[in-house]
């Protein structure tokens, strides 16, 4: 493991082909900037100085989209977040939510005997030409891979192969590096297999960030499920035997903005046929907000996360849907831990499970608010002491030879 870096990741910023316009940030949802403001507080992020921005960002990618000249200035904010980090560490209240960290926040989530033998058995990359890759967050559900739709598809994952793609949007990129480098080595084997992503954030950051900003190219054909399922339905390998006559919502993940418009229709194309009858929110695809998870970057608060997780249970409501359909099993759990608070807001579904019973399969509804709750526990039994400690911690290196 001693791949050279090609790129670095905190030059991904256009600075020369930034004006300094203010546009990226003043049509933020979150900052709630004049377009004066953004113009001030732009040039405070590139000069190095204290912004605003970096306590109030809450990472979902948008300022990337809105910008005019296309400068990436979400990959500014990253790079300042991580001269932050370099400085003064992270808060211990953190901790707990670190992917490398043991006792972590799936470390609550019980699973089944069956669940257990079943990511047991999936550690070692299968022979298959075609491989499914798990990602860490679906393992905490892994229940929903037990599927007719995946017979014949080899499996590969495992709670220790984070993608690093939360070390990435908090611009740790030395760790990031490193998650990338050990991941890398375990997909040895896949090299020039088509591997299937049930996880938005997994394939953008391995067919996609990684050898574009980090020179770490994985050698694998990705498609994401969704497509993958569809080209199953075309050649009639799939059959919709029941269709979901439900009007649905759908949370993209932040993830989808930098795979394209292509990816994001990929899941509605899915659920159409699945019977849904889709109904957006007012902010969706490109401009969609965060389920939560990324909104810690900025200050690591349970109450940011939290509170970002609730507004976007309130705009799944406003929908008037009968459930919300969830791509990403980050925003799945994200969403349905403050769910628990929100019973009134529309249910979250994998979007799997939802295709799953449209196939005739009958899928258990209730597995992710269980897991969720189980991790919302474990979050506010672990965190709770640290909450108000101002100790602050530096990460360990995840693997030995990464440089």
């Amino acid at each position: 493991m001693n791949e050279k870096q090609v790129m670095d990741p905190a030059d991904v910023y256009r600075a020369e082909d930034c004006d300094c316009c203010g546009t990226c940030l003043s049509k933020c949802s979150y900052l709630g900037l004049s377009p004066e403001e953004a113009t001030r507080e732009i040039k405070k992020l590139r000069e190095g100085a204290d912004s605003v921005v970096l306590d109030k960002c809450f990472g979902c990618w948008s300022c990337d989209i809105t910008c005019p000249n296309r400068c990436r200035p979400y990959s500014l904010i990253r790079t300042r977040w991580g001269n932050r980090y370099e400085k003064n560490g992270l808060p211990e209240r953190s901790r707990y939510l670190m992917p490398f960290s043991f006792p972590n926040f799936r470390s609550a989530v019980r699973l089944s005997r069956e669940e257990r033998n079943f990511i047991e058995n999936i550690k070692n990359p299968p022979s298959e030409d075609e491989v499914l890759y798990t990602g860490c967050n679906t393992l905490v559900i892994a229940q929903i891979l037990n599927s007719r739709m995946f017979e014949g598809l080899g499996m590969f994952g495992s709670f220790d192969l984070c993608c690093g793609e939360m070390y990435y949007r908090m611009g740790i990129f030395d760790t990031a590096r490193e998650a990338a480098l050990r991941l890398k080595e375990a997909f040895a084997p896949l090299r020039g297999k088509t591997v299937v992503f049930v996880c938005a954030a997994c394939m953008n950051m391995i067919t996609n960030i990684y050898p574009a900003e980090f020179g770490i190219d994985f050698g694998i054909n990705g498609v994401f499920v969704s497509e993958w399922i569809m080209d199953k339905i075309h050649t009639g390998r799939t059959k919709i035997r029941n269709p979901i006559r439900k009007k649905i919502t759908i949370q993209d993940s932040c993830h989808s903005k930098m795979l394209g418009a292509a990816f994001t229709e990929s899941p509605r194309e899915l659920l159409s046929a699945a019977g849904c009858r889709i109904s957006e929110m007012k902010m969706t695809k490109a401009e969609s907000l965060c389920c939560g998870i990324a909104a810690g970057c900025a200050k690591f608060g349970l109450t940011d996360i939290a509170g970002a997780s609730m507004n976007r249970l309130l705009d799944t409501w406003k929908t008037g849907t009968d459930m919300t359909a969830a791509y990403c099993h980050g925003c799945l759990l994200s969403m349905s831990m403050v769910r628990w608070f929100m019973p009134w807001t529309p249910p979250v579904h994998p979007m799997i499970q939802i295709v799953q019973a449209a196939t005739g399969e009958n899928p258990d509804f209730g597995l992710s608010m269980r897991r969720a709750g189980s991790m919302l526990f474990g979050i506010a039994t672990a965190t709770g002491p640290s909450l108000f400690s101002g100790s602050r911690f530096f990460l360990d290196s995840i693997c030995r030879d990464c440089c």
